[in-house]
């Protein structure tokens, strides 16, 4: 019988390609989406060298997703910590800082940051997401437009908000506690 040892390092070398290119996508980063393969990688074979594995890449992509989440959660919380501090350092200089909450609301640093999260959708999200939100077309336009069926719409659509707040998010940026 193999080693589970090996087997998982097999299932690791598989997909590292796949899973860097998943985690570049949720981060918004290719370093930090190494990094964080790099960590799931080490918390796998520390955590399930001797195991047996039923699913050993969908284990693989759940702890991936589990540690960029972490990451980009504390990312946001260390942001906003930084805000914090960056508002009441203005406001003890009198500049014009953001809103209450410590968010900049200057349009001007929120436009590129949705704009670059926007052209890192995949294809499918992002035509959907422009035609709905950009150009504003109604949800039977985008039925008889793309050929798919509502339920499909309403799944890209709401796919591509996450992706998009999320990416804002990693960036510091939350809209709703702008709005």
């Amino acid at each position: 019988m193999p080693s589970q040892t090996g087997a998982i390092q097999d299932v690791c070398r598989a997909h590292e390609a796949q899973l860097a290119e998943y985690l570049t996508r949720m981060v918004g980063s290719p370093e930090v989406a190494r990094k964080v393969s790099q960590v799931t990688f080490a918390h796998v074979q520390e955590r399930y060298a001797h195991r047996r594995v039923l699913f050993p890449r969908a284990l693989l992509f759940k702890i991936a997703t589990l540690i960029a989440v972490t990451y980009l959660q504390r990312r946001r919380l260390a942001s906003a910590a930084d805000l914090g501090a960056l508002t009441v350092d203005e406001s003890a200089i009198g500049g014009a800082g953001g809103d209450e909450a410590g968010q900049p609301s200057d349009p001007e640093r929120i436009g590129p940051c949705l704009a670059e999260a926007i052209k890192g959708l995949r294809p499918s999200l992002r035509q959907v997401f422009v035609m709905a939100h950009v150009e504003g077309k109604c949800r039977n336009e985008l039925v008889a437009a793309l050929a798919i069926s509502e339920r499909c719409l309403d799944k890209r659509l709401a796919k591509a908000l996450r992706a998009c707040r999320e990416r804002l998010l990693a960036r510091g940026i939350d809209l709703v506690e702008i709005a």
